[in-house]
């Protein structure tokens, strides 16, 4: 079986189980406690007039981060170099299907050199990141600093809303490696830099993906705020 099923499946699976999208008549919108919206937008042509339709994703207010740190290694002159490394996580992606278009079963697991979240309390934007970082980086105690880099889109074609993105410095020898299973993270793994670039433009690690577009983009977004020649030494 895929990792996930339809409604109906759902519903032959459990009869009570209770679905959490909810239709709005007034606004049109299918609504999500958790996780956003869903809505019907028409494009208009370039004369004001309805040229087609798709429907749409709003995701509740979440955050990216970027989680990395530095290690020094000497050379033949003894002179200290440092080395970059970032957090990936190995998160298996239920609802992504297979190129074919046929159900992934099972489920494509990708190296995410970020973590994501949701921040339905509403908490401030750095706070809610150091909190996704700990529970899926295993950050701890080990957070040095933090730096807001804006927001970024996901893929601004369907989905309408940005995710607040940050950067996060951690020490790298306090870092606990642990990470919230119940989110299918299998583990994190903090990756030289350009190892990690290497993954990305081969594609795939040890049966891993290395494609998922966000976690990609918020990791281009952080790469451009170093000197490229830290990550090639």
């Amino acid at each position: 079986m895929p990792g996930w099923v339809t409604l109906e499946q759902a519903l032959k699976l459990n009869p009570d189980f209770k679905p959490g999208w909810t239709f709005d008549p007034v606004t049109g919108r299918w609504h999500h406690p958790k996780f956003g919206f869903v809505e019907q937008r028409v494009q208009l042509d370039a004369n004001g007039m309805p040229a087609f339709d798709r429907v749409i994703v709003g995701e509740a207010p979440n955050v990216n981060a970027v989680v990395w740190g530095t290690r020094y290694e000497k050379d033949d002159a003894d002179k200290r170099h440092p080395i970059t490394f970032v957090g990936v996580t190995i998160q298996a992606r239920p609802f992504a299907d297979n190129p074919d278009g046929t159900p992934s079963d099972p489920a494509i697991v990708y190296g995410q050199p970020c973590v994501m979240g949701f921040n339905l309390q509403g908490i401030a934007g750095a706070d809610s990141a150091i909190r996704e970082a700990s529970e899926e980086a295993g950050t701890g105690s080990a957070v040095i600093g933090i730096k807001s880099l804006g927001f970024h889109y996901p893929n601004p074609t369907f989905c309408v809303t940005p995710s607040e993105l940050f950067a996060i410095e951690v020490d790298l020898d306090k870092v606990t490696g642990q990470t919230d299973r119940s989110e299918l993270i299998y583990r994190v793994e903090y990756v030289e830099v350009s190892n990690l670039i290497r993954r990305i433009r081969k594609g795939r690690h040890d049966s891993v993906n290395y494609r998922s577009a966000t976690a990609n983009s918020a990791f281009l977004a952080w790469w451009f705020q170093h000197k490229y020649q830290d990550f090639f030494l």
